[in-house]
Protein backbone atom coordinates (compact mmCIF):
# COMPACT_ATOMS: atom_id res chain seq x y z
CA UNK A 1 0.00 0.00 0.00
CA UNK A 2 1.17 3.51 -0.83
CA UNK A 3 2.94 4.74 2.21
CA UNK A 4 0.36 7.93 2.15
CA UNK A 5 -2.59 5.47 2.15
CA UNK A 6 -1.13 3.93 4.92
CA UNK A 7 -0.93 7.01 6.99
CA UNK A 8 -4.01 7.54 6.72
CA UNK A 9 -5.28 4.43 7.47
CA UNK A 10 -3.35 4.63 10.33
CA UNK A 11 -4.10 8.21 11.16
CA UNK A 12 -8.35 7.31 10.61
CA UNK A 13 -8.09 4.38 12.75
CA UNK A 14 -6.09 5.82 15.72
CA UNK A 15 -8.67 8.41 15.19
CA UNK A 16 -11.48 6.74 15.22
CA UNK A 17 -10.14 4.35 18.26
CA UNK A 18 -9.72 7.94 19.88
CA UNK A 19 -13.13 9.21 19.57
CA UNK A 20 -14.19 6.10 20.36
CA UNK A 21 -12.31 5.91 23.74
CA UNK A 22 -12.86 9.54 24.23
CA UNK A 23 -16.58 8.91 23.93
CA UNK A 24 -16.85 5.85 25.93
CA UNK A 25 -18.95 6.75 28.92
CA UNK A 26 -17.45 6.56 32.00
CA UNK A 27 -18.44 4.47 34.95
CA UNK A 28 -21.44 5.74 36.56
CA UNK A 29 -20.52 7.62 39.61
CA UNK A 30 -21.69 6.63 42.89
CA UNK A 31 -23.40 9.60 43.70
CA UNK A 32 -26.61 10.51 41.87
CA UNK A 33 -26.04 14.21 41.31
CA UNK A 34 -22.98 14.72 38.69
CA UNK A 35 -22.64 16.79 36.03
CA UNK A 36 -20.94 15.22 33.37
CA UNK A 37 -18.58 17.40 30.25
CA UNK A 38 -19.01 16.51 27.30
CA UNK A 39 -15.47 15.64 25.01
CA UNK A 40 -13.62 17.70 23.77
CA UNK A 41 -11.96 16.89 20.23
CA UNK A 42 -9.95 19.62 18.50
CA UNK A 43 -8.59 19.12 14.73
CA UNK A 44 -5.20 21.42 13.61
CA UNK A 45 -3.46 21.05 10.25
CA UNK A 46 0.44 21.69 10.68
CA UNK A 47 1.28 21.16 6.99
CA UNK A 48 1.50 17.32 6.77
CA UNK A 49 0.18 16.34 10.39
CA UNK A 50 -2.95 16.38 11.77
CA UNK A 51 -2.72 16.86 15.44
CA UNK A 52 -6.01 16.09 17.00
CA UNK A 53 -6.42 17.04 20.59
CA UNK A 54 -8.86 15.60 22.38
CA UNK A 55 -10.18 17.20 25.71
CA UNK A 56 -11.45 14.00 28.32
CA UNK A 57 -14.42 14.68 29.65
CA UNK A 58 -15.01 16.05 32.79
CA UNK A 59 -17.16 15.10 35.54
CA UNK A 60 -17.99 16.89 38.36
CA UNK A 61 -19.69 15.09 41.22
CA UNK A 62 -21.68 17.41 43.25
CA UNK A 63 -21.88 16.16 47.18
CA UNK A 64 -25.60 15.41 47.77
CA UNK A 65 -27.34 17.66 50.22
CA UNK A 66 -26.63 16.84 53.85
CA UNK A 67 -29.77 16.17 54.98
CA UNK A 68 -30.24 17.36 58.62
CA UNK A 69 -30.72 14.50 61.35
CA UNK A 70 -33.73 14.81 62.29
CA UNK A 71 -34.44 16.72 65.95
CA UNK A 72 -33.76 14.26 69.05
CA UNK A 73 -35.21 16.83 71.36
CA UNK A 74 -38.48 15.48 72.19
CA UNK A 75 -41.03 18.02 74.29
CA UNK A 76 -42.40 15.98 76.24
CA UNK A 77 -46.05 16.34 76.62
CA UNK A 78 -47.31 18.79 79.12
CA UNK A 79 -49.01 16.47 81.95
CA UNK A 80 -52.56 17.97 83.34
CA UNK A 81 -53.29 16.80 86.07
CA UNK A 82 -56.58 17.06 87.41
CA UNK A 83 -57.86 20.10 89.39
CA UNK A 84 -58.24 19.21 93.18
CA UNK A 85 -60.23 21.33 95.38
CA UNK A 86 -59.29 20.79 98.88
CA UNK A 87 -61.90 20.54 100.70
CA UNK A 88 -62.31 23.33 103.00
CA UNK A 89 -61.18 23.21 106.75
CA UNK A 90 -64.00 22.43 108.84
CA UNK A 91 -63.32 23.33 112.55
CA UNK A 92 -65.44 20.21 113.93
CA UNK A 93 -67.31 20.61 117.43
CA UNK A 94 -65.49 18.71 119.59
CA UNK A 95 -67.52 16.20 121.86
CA UNK A 96 -66.20 13.74 123.76
CA UNK A 97 -68.11 10.45 123.24
CA UNK A 98 -71.01 9.51 126.08
CA UNK A 99 -69.78 7.78 128.96
CA UNK A 100 -71.29 4.64 129.37
CA UNK A 101 -74.29 4.39 131.35
CA UNK A 102 -73.57 2.46 134.84
CA UNK A 103 -76.54 0.11 136.16
CA UNK A 104 -77.99 2.40 138.01
CA UNK A 105 -77.42 6.29 138.42
CA UNK A 106 -75.68 8.95 136.16
CA UNK A 107 -72.56 8.86 134.16
CA UNK A 108 -69.10 10.31 135.02
CA UNK A 109 -69.52 12.96 132.69
CA UNK A 110 -72.71 14.67 133.95
CA UNK A 111 -72.10 18.39 133.73
CA UNK A 112 -70.24 20.41 131.51
CA UNK A 113 -67.47 19.06 129.07
CA UNK A 114 -65.78 22.10 128.68
CA UNK A 115 -63.19 24.06 131.05
CA UNK A 116 -66.09 26.45 133.29
CA UNK A 117 -63.00 29.70 132.51
CA UNK A 118 -63.83 29.31 128.76
CA UNK A 119 -67.14 30.24 128.90
CA UNK A 120 -68.40 33.59 127.50
CA UNK A 121 -70.80 35.67 130.49
CA UNK A 122 -74.40 36.13 128.44
CA UNK A 123 -75.36 39.32 128.77
CA UNK A 124 -78.74 38.87 126.54
CA UNK A 125 -82.35 39.09 127.21
CA UNK A 126 -83.36 37.11 130.27
CA UNK A 127 -86.77 35.54 128.57
CA UNK A 128 -85.01 33.44 125.82
CA UNK A 129 -87.02 32.18 122.64
CA UNK A 130 -85.56 30.62 119.75
CA UNK A 131 -85.24 33.74 117.42
CA UNK A 132 -83.06 35.33 120.21
CA UNK A 133 -80.08 36.90 119.78
CA UNK A 134 -77.36 34.95 120.71
CA UNK A 135 -79.10 31.58 119.76
CA UNK A 136 -77.47 30.17 116.88
CA UNK A 137 -79.63 27.26 115.22
CA UNK A 138 -81.47 26.61 117.94
CA UNK A 139 -78.69 26.54 120.18
CA UNK A 140 -77.14 28.40 123.18
CA UNK A 141 -73.69 26.94 123.78
CA UNK A 142 -70.64 27.84 126.01
CA UNK A 143 -72.00 30.46 128.31
CA UNK A 144 -71.91 31.62 132.14
CA UNK A 145 -75.50 33.31 133.06
CA UNK A 146 -75.81 35.01 136.03
CA UNK A 147 -79.09 35.62 136.33
CA UNK A 148 -82.75 33.74 136.33
CA UNK A 149 -83.75 32.93 132.67
CA UNK A 150 -86.83 31.74 131.16
CA UNK A 151 -87.36 29.70 128.39
CA UNK A 152 -89.95 29.61 125.68
CA UNK A 153 -89.79 27.71 122.99
CA UNK A 154 -87.44 24.28 121.26
CA UNK A 155 -83.86 25.73 122.68
CA UNK A 156 -80.96 23.74 123.31
CA UNK A 157 -78.52 24.76 125.85
CA UNK A 158 -75.24 23.13 125.96
CA UNK A 159 -72.20 23.37 128.12
CA UNK A 160 -73.77 26.34 129.77
CA UNK A 161 -73.31 26.72 133.86
CA UNK A 162 -76.22 28.96 135.90
CA UNK A 163 -74.08 30.50 138.83
CA UNK A 164 -75.87 32.71 140.94
CA UNK A 165 -78.36 32.93 144.22
CA UNK A 166 -82.22 32.98 143.25
CA UNK A 167 -85.58 31.92 144.21
CA UNK A 168 -85.22 30.06 140.36
CA UNK A 169 -82.32 29.64 138.26
CA UNK A 170 -84.14 28.11 134.82
CA UNK A 171 -88.03 28.55 134.36
CA UNK A 172 -89.35 26.59 131.12
CA UNK A 173 -92.80 28.19 129.74
CA UNK A 174 -94.79 27.89 126.76
CA UNK A 175 -96.08 24.72 125.11
CA UNK A 176 -93.54 24.42 122.42
CA UNK A 177 -93.30 20.32 121.96
CA UNK A 178 -90.83 18.80 122.69
CA UNK A 179 -89.59 22.08 124.77
CA UNK A 180 -86.08 23.01 125.26
CA UNK A 181 -83.21 20.31 125.82
CA UNK A 182 -80.73 21.19 128.78
CA UNK A 183 -77.75 18.83 127.69
CA UNK A 184 -74.09 18.90 129.72
CA UNK A 185 -75.42 22.13 131.68
CA UNK A 186 -74.46 22.71 135.50
CA UNK A 187 -76.09 24.78 137.97
CA UNK A 188 -74.85 26.08 141.27
CA UNK A 189 -77.22 27.20 143.77
CA UNK A 190 -73.91 28.49 145.91
CA UNK A 191 -75.55 27.50 149.28
CA UNK A 192 -76.74 30.97 149.65
CA UNK A 193 -80.81 30.04 149.05
CA UNK A 194 -83.75 31.20 151.35
CA UNK A 195 -86.83 29.90 151.79
CA UNK A 196 -88.67 26.43 149.55
CA UNK A 197 -88.35 28.16 146.73
CA UNK A 198 -84.39 27.86 145.38
CA UNK A 199 -84.89 25.10 142.45
CA UNK A 200 -82.08 24.35 139.73
CA UNK A 201 -84.59 24.15 136.94
CA UNK A 202 -88.43 24.06 136.63
CA UNK A 203 -91.68 23.53 134.74
CA UNK A 204 -93.89 23.39 137.62
CA UNK A 205 -97.38 25.41 136.39
CA UNK A 206 -97.12 26.60 140.15
CA UNK A 207 -93.86 28.83 139.31
CA UNK A 208 -94.94 29.66 136.09
CA UNK A 209 -97.17 32.89 137.45
CA UNK A 210 -98.31 31.40 140.30
CA UNK A 211 -101.64 29.93 139.08
CA UNK A 212 -101.53 26.03 139.48
CA UNK A 213 -103.45 23.36 136.99
CA UNK A 214 -101.92 26.02 134.17
CA UNK A 215 -100.57 23.24 131.28
CA UNK A 216 -96.58 23.11 131.87
CA UNK A 217 -94.13 22.78 129.31
CA UNK A 218 -92.02 19.73 128.65
CA UNK A 219 -88.33 19.56 128.59
CA UNK A 220 -85.36 17.28 128.73
CA UNK A 221 -82.76 17.44 131.05
CA UNK A 222 -79.57 15.51 130.43
CA UNK A 223 -76.06 14.24 131.11
CA UNK A 224 -76.57 17.72 133.89
CA UNK A 225 -75.45 18.63 137.17
CA UNK A 226 -77.42 20.65 139.99
CA UNK A 227 -75.55 21.19 143.10
CA UNK A 228 -75.45 23.79 146.40
CA UNK A 229 -79.19 24.10 145.91
CA UNK A 230 -82.18 23.88 148.02
CA UNK A 231 -84.70 21.67 145.84
CA UNK A 232 -82.55 20.35 142.55
CA UNK A 233 -85.77 20.15 140.24
CA UNK A 234 -89.38 20.80 140.52
CA UNK A 235 -91.09 18.93 137.36
CA UNK A 236 -94.19 19.10 135.92
CA UNK A 237 -96.10 17.41 132.94
CA UNK A 238 -93.85 16.38 130.22
CA UNK A 239 -90.61 16.44 131.79
CA UNK A 240 -88.01 14.53 131.20
CA UNK A 241 -84.47 14.11 133.47
CA UNK A 242 -81.48 11.43 132.68
CA UNK A 243 -78.28 10.50 133.13
CA UNK A 244 -78.34 13.54 135.57
CA UNK A 245 -76.72 14.11 138.82
CA UNK A 246 -78.02 16.36 141.68
CA UNK A 247 -76.15 16.37 145.02
CA UNK A 248 -74.62 18.44 147.81
CA UNK A 249 -78.04 20.37 148.30
CA UNK A 250 -78.36 22.83 151.08
CA UNK A 251 -80.63 23.30 153.86
CA UNK A 252 -81.62 26.66 155.05
CA UNK A 253 -83.46 27.44 158.68
CA UNK A 254 -87.00 25.42 158.01
CA UNK A 255 -86.23 24.65 154.34
CA UNK A 256 -88.08 21.43 152.51
CA UNK A 257 -84.73 20.47 150.92
CA UNK A 258 -85.67 17.71 147.86
CA UNK A 259 -83.54 16.75 145.06
CA UNK A 260 -86.75 16.38 143.24
CA UNK A 261 -90.38 17.77 143.38
CA UNK A 262 -93.19 16.60 142.00
CA UNK A 263 -96.86 18.20 142.88
CA UNK A 264 -98.52 18.56 139.86
CA UNK A 265 -98.68 16.92 136.39
CA UNK A 266 -98.45 13.69 134.13
CA UNK A 267 -95.96 11.44 131.85
CA UNK A 268 -93.01 12.85 133.94
CA UNK A 269 -89.67 10.41 133.81
CA UNK A 270 -86.60 10.15 135.74
CA UNK A 271 -83.67 7.87 134.56
CA UNK A 272 -80.40 6.97 134.97
CA UNK A 273 -79.78 9.21 137.26
CA UNK A 274 -78.33 9.70 140.74
CA UNK A 275 -79.59 12.21 143.54
CA UNK A 276 -78.30 12.35 146.75
CA UNK A 277 -80.21 13.48 149.48
CA UNK A 278 -77.74 12.80 152.11
CA UNK A 279 -76.99 15.40 155.17
CA UNK A 280 -78.70 16.81 158.39
CA UNK A 281 -82.25 18.08 157.95
CA UNK A 282 -83.02 16.84 154.12
CA UNK A 283 -86.24 15.71 153.22
CA UNK A 284 -86.05 13.52 150.40
CA UNK A 285 -84.41 12.26 147.47
CA UNK A 286 -87.76 12.18 145.59
CA UNK A 287 -90.96 13.81 146.83
CA UNK A 288 -94.22 13.51 145.57
CA UNK A 289 -97.36 14.87 146.46
CA UNK A 290 -100.95 15.49 144.82
CA UNK A 291 -103.81 17.63 145.40
CA UNK A 292 -105.11 14.78 148.02
CA UNK A 293 -102.74 15.29 150.83
CA UNK A 294 -101.97 19.45 150.25
CA UNK A 295 -105.49 20.86 149.42
CA UNK A 296 -104.40 22.66 146.69
CA UNK A 297 -102.02 20.76 143.86
CA UNK A 298 -103.18 19.22 141.01
CA UNK A 299 -103.08 15.23 140.07
CA UNK A 300 -100.60 13.15 139.44
CA UNK A 301 -99.87 10.43 137.51
CA UNK A 302 -97.81 7.67 134.87
CA UNK A 303 -94.51 8.92 136.57
CA UNK A 304 -91.96 6.58 135.54
CA UNK A 305 -88.76 5.59 137.41
CA UNK A 306 -86.09 3.50 136.04
CA UNK A 307 -82.16 2.36 136.47
CA UNK A 308 -82.29 4.98 139.49
CA UNK A 309 -79.83 5.23 142.41
CA UNK A 310 -81.16 7.56 145.21
CA UNK A 311 -80.14 8.37 148.78
CA UNK A 312 -81.28 10.55 151.35
CA UNK A 313 -83.57 12.36 153.13
CA UNK A 314 -85.91 11.39 155.93
CA UNK A 315 -87.63 8.64 153.66
CA UNK A 316 -85.51 8.74 149.91
CA UNK A 317 -88.53 7.62 147.52
CA UNK A 318 -91.76 9.36 148.93
CA UNK A 319 -95.23 8.50 147.74
CA UNK A 320 -97.32 10.70 149.76
CA UNK A 321 -100.47 11.05 148.29
CA UNK A 322 -103.00 8.22 147.89
CA UNK A 323 -104.61 10.31 144.83
CA UNK A 324 -101.22 9.23 142.67
CA UNK A 325 -101.72 6.89 140.49
CA UNK A 326 -100.49 4.64 137.68
CA UNK A 327 -96.68 4.76 138.51
CA UNK A 328 -93.76 2.36 137.42
CA UNK A 329 -90.49 1.89 139.23
CA UNK A 330 -87.66 -0.42 137.83
CA UNK A 331 -83.97 -0.99 138.87
CA UNK A 332 -84.28 1.19 141.21
CA UNK A 333 -81.19 0.57 144.19
CA UNK A 334 -81.16 3.03 147.23
CA UNK A 335 -77.88 3.84 149.43
CA UNK A 336 -77.86 1.77 152.44
CA UNK A 337 -77.96 3.49 155.80
CA UNK A 338 -78.42 6.92 154.32
CA UNK A 339 -81.71 7.48 154.94
CA UNK A 340 -83.09 8.41 158.49
CA UNK A 341 -86.55 6.47 158.72
CA UNK A 342 -87.26 4.90 154.98
CA UNK A 343 -85.67 3.58 152.30
CA UNK A 344 -89.62 3.90 150.18
CA UNK A 345 -92.56 5.71 151.77
CA UNK A 346 -95.93 4.73 150.06
CA UNK A 347 -99.10 6.10 151.64
CA UNK A 348 -101.27 3.26 149.14
CA UNK A 349 -99.20 0.25 147.40
CA UNK A 350 -102.06 0.07 144.68
CA UNK A 351 -100.64 3.63 143.28
CA UNK A 352 -97.87 1.61 142.15
CA UNK A 353 -98.23 -0.47 138.78
CA UNK A 354 -94.84 -1.96 138.06
CA UNK A 355 -92.40 -2.96 141.01
CA UNK A 356 -89.15 -4.90 139.82
CA UNK A 357 -85.58 -5.08 141.15
CA UNK A 358 -85.92 -2.23 143.54
CA UNK A 359 -83.43 -3.01 146.46
CA UNK A 360 -80.59 -1.40 149.00
CA UNK A 361 -76.90 -1.14 147.50
CA UNK A 362 -76.21 -3.93 149.84
CA UNK A 363 -78.07 -5.57 147.74
CA UNK A 364 -81.09 -6.28 150.01
CA UNK A 365 -84.26 -6.57 148.11
CA UNK A 366 -87.17 -4.80 148.83
CA UNK A 367 -89.78 -6.77 146.91
CA UNK A 368 -92.97 -4.98 146.88
CA UNK A 369 -94.10 -1.96 146.53
CA UNK A 370 -94.41 -0.66 150.30
CA UNK A 371 -93.10 1.68 153.17
CA UNK A 372 -89.84 0.60 153.85
CA UNK A 373 -87.25 1.52 156.40
CA UNK A 374 -86.33 0.80 160.42
CA UNK A 375 -90.00 0.66 161.75
CA UNK A 376 -92.93 3.14 162.09
CA UNK A 377 -90.66 6.44 162.00
CA UNK A 378 -88.02 4.46 163.85
CA UNK A 379 -84.68 6.62 163.31
CA UNK A 380 -82.44 3.71 161.55
CA UNK A 381 -79.21 5.62 162.69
Amino acid sequence: MHRRQRRATFAGLTLASLLTAACAPSSPAVSTNSTTTSPTVTVARHHRRIAINVTAPTSTTIAPATTAAPSTTTTAPVVKLPTTTAPAVQTPTTTAPAASLPAVGAPSDAGLTVAASSLKTWTGATTITPTTAGVVNGVVDGYLFTSTIRVNGNVTFTNDKFAFVAPWHIIVQGTATPGPVFSHIEVDGQNMGSGNDDNGITNSSRDNGGVQGVTASPFTLDRSHLHHLINGTRLDSGATVTNTLIDHLWVFGGSHTDGTEIYCGSNITIDHTTIDATGSGTNAAIETQGDAATGGFCPVSNLTFSNDLFSGGSATWRLDDSSITHVTVRNLTVVAGSFYYFATAITTPSQVDVWQNVKLSNGTTIPTAETYGCGAWTSCN
